[in-house]
């Protein structure tokens, strides 16, 4: 069984993609100024938006990416997105969140294989919610937001940890 390592600090060759990937990303997209808050350890990895795109990362770092905002938010980006009025958090506007949260974790692969790491993302699951909980197994966590101006303020949440081989052993 394979596993990924627990505990610490996320190492920054891990953070630092995700971060510049965000920033990029949303400032590309949206043709907007995009100001990076401080970053937050967290206890354990949650949903802390109303709106929240979970992707999985696989291969030689794991762990999980969240893409959180609120639902005033997640509208304002799927409007200028699509050029549609979308006042009602609806199927465009989650699957336009998602695409650009499965850009963002694209981004960011790029960036961690610069750094030597083979990865990839799982297909991104929109959450509607705070405080949904994923047990991290002792993965530290990382929340940093991200202030779009009058369209909101987006933040992601980390917790990555380098792969393990042979966690169980047969007996």
């Amino acid at each position: 069984m394979r596993g990924y390592s627990r505990g610490g600090r996320l190492k920054a060759e891990y953070v630092n993609p995700f971060v510049a990937a965000t920033g990029q990303t949303l400032r590309e997209v949206l043709g907007i100024a995009v100001r990076r808050g401080e970053p937050d350890a967290l206890a354990e990895l949650a949903t802390h938006e109303q709106v929240n795109i979970a992707i999985g990362i696989t291969g030689d770092v794991q762990g999980m990416l969240i893409v959180g905002m609120s639902v005033l938010t997640a509208d304002r980006i799927a409007s200028q997105i699509t050029q549609q009025q979308i006042v009602t958090f609806d199927q465009v506007a989650a699957q336009t969140v998602a695409e650009l949260s499965n850009r963002i974790a694209d981004h960011a692969i790029i960036g961690l294989e610069d750094h030597g790491y083979t990865c990839d993302a799982t297909p991104p699951t929109v959450i509607r919610g705070k405080n949904v909980k994923m047990d991290t197994m002792g993965v530290a966590t990382l929340k940093l937001p991200f202030d779009l101006g009058e369209h909101g303020e987006v933040t992601i949440a980390l917790s990555l940890g380098e792969r393990l081989e042979g966690l169980l052993s047969a007996a």
